[in-house]
């Protein structure tokens, strides 16, 4: 085989593989495409779970101060009974 050939090989082998790491790329870009989707939906998902816990949290603090008052009542109610 002489030099020219094997050049010529060479470049077909190095063709063949620049070409399967091209298909990697390309899958690769597919799976960043994917995992980029995949995290809007999750940080907006995140962003609804926030705001339910703040509610909550409000919620919790509108309760509480109603069972302070009902408390409070109580409390004068059954005094004044004694």
């Amino acid at each position: 085989m002489s030099n020219y050939e094997q050049i010529i090989e060479f470049l077909a082998d190095m063709l063949w593989e620049m070409k399967g790491f091209r298909e990697e790329l390309k899958e690769m870009k597919q799976e960043i495409i994917g995992l980029k989707e995949q995290q809007a939906k999750t940080n907006l998902a995140i962003g609804e779970l926030r705001l339910s816990v703040m509610r909550l949290a409000e919620d919790s603090i509108f309760v509480r101060d109603h069972e302070r008052r009902l408390n409070l009542l109580e409390q004068k109610a059954f005094r004044s009974e004694q």
